[in-house]
């Protein structure tokens, strides 16, 4: 594995701990299910486009 590959994985892990969620470094359901929640969006396990949780939590990245 890649330097680049381990350094995604390692933020995924730690985006994941942020929300309390199983740290397996894949974004999968239960991910997107935690961090819907940690964001206060619609909790439906799915990224959909145009996506309340991505553009809530780009807008938490940007203030940080």
């Amino acid at each position: 594995m890649g330097q680049y590959a381990k350094r995604r994985i390692g933020l995924v892990k730690e985006m994941q701990k942020w929300a309390s969620a199983g740290m397996d470094g894949y974004i999968g359901p239960q991910t997107i299910i935690a961090w819907q929640k940690k964001l206060g969006t619609p909790i439906d396990g799915t990224v959909s486009s145009p996506s309340a949780m991505v553009k809530k939590l780009q807008k938490w990245c940007n203030q940080k």
